[in-house]
């Protein structure tokens, strides 16, 4: 993991008073800036203006540093680090995903998370949810910490139309064609990025879920009232979340059971996490009816003791 503090003060320190501006230019939204959803704590146009009359002229490296700031000035309010337990996260990330509807991600418990990654090319990775308030639009934002410092945190964004797996499809296709253009001019990352956003996806997917085995609550941060108008204060410290810390023992003690267990025991099945999936239904009638949907999270089959897992609620955010 990098020093993620530190990333914060070199941001502020290459552009003096962005945190202050983020404040100023999120209390004209609804007035100057039409409303966006509370799910997105700063949509990236909003940023590129913010950059455009702040810090002219907009080269290609401010362009790339306001997508920086709208993922960096998110986390910063909770500075939420996400550690997956590793049997978990294995699972995880091997697991395709189906048709869901894209609006799971709205369950994200932070308007933007870091999540640790188990792998050699990145060190973790930023997420967030992008709403365009100029067309609707909506998109996964991710920033990649490749390397040390502000220019090794890599952007990417993918919109979120149709089915999740229709996006991540369009999104994989998108770069097998660029890779095909650049060839080897293109950054290593760009590739090992086409190739592991679906596992990615899967993380955020389970932090997302009803019942995802965390170490605590977390909250985002109520706005407080000051003589310069609304403010959200950033965490003074960061906060690791364990994910997985009770699931992924109870995983790694079913696997290692083998063959020869599962015939004395009397099991059928080996002990596996089911896929993921939605449940959805209506309720109401008339025009009071609407269409509920629930994220149902990745199921234990034939693991010990599932009851002794506490479900983690959360209220789903309103829009």
């Amino acid at each position: 993991m990098s020093n993620l503090p530190a990333l914060l003060t070199e941001f502020s320190s290459k552009y003096p008073r962005c945190w202050r501006l983020v404040d100023e230019i999120r209390a004209l939204r609804g007035s100057k800036y039409r409303n966006w959803p509370e799910y997105s704590f700063l949509p990236f146009a909003v940023c590129h203006d913010l950059f455009a009359s702040a810090y002219s002229p907009l080269d290609g490296d401010k362009l790339v540093d306001a997508a920086r700031l709208a993922t960096l000035s998110a986390w910063r309010l909770t500075q939420g680090i996400y550690r997956f337990d590793s049997t978990l996260y294995a699972e995880l990330f091997d697991m395709s995903i189906g048709p869901l509807p894209p609006q799971v991600l709205h369950r994200l418990p932070e308007w933007c998370i870091y999540i640790e990654l188990n792998e050699t090319w990145a060190r973790g990775v930023f997420v967030h949810i992008e709403h365009n308030y100029r067309d609707g639009h909506e998109e996964l934002r991710v920033l990649f910490d490749v390397s040390d410092g502000v220019c090794g945190l890599y952007p990417l964004g993918f919109e979120l139309t149709g089915s999740l797996h229709d996006a991540l499809e369009k999104n994989r296709l998108w770069h097998e064609k660029q890779l095909k253009k650049d060839g080897n001019e293109r950054d290593p990352n760009f590739s090992n990025i086409a190739k592991q956003l679906t596992g990615i996806v899967s993380l955020v997917l389970y932090i997302c879920s009803v019942n995802a085995d965390l170490s605590g609550q977390p909250v985002k941060p109520a706005a407080t009232r000051t003589k310069r108008g609304v403010r959200l204060f950033p965490a003074t410290r960061m906060k690791v979340w364990e994910v997985g810390y009770r699931i992924g023992p109870m995983l790694a003690r079913s696997a290692e059971r083998g063959p020869q267990d599962e015939a004395t025991s009397g099991l059928s099945v080996r002990p596996h996490v089911r896929r993921a999936h939605w449940h959805h239904y209506w309720t109401g009638s008339g025009q009071n009816r609407e269409l509920i949907l629930k994220w149902l999270s990745p199921i234990l089959v034939n693991v010990e003791d599932p009851e002794q897992l506490a479900a983690t609620i959360r209220p789903i955010p309103s829009a």
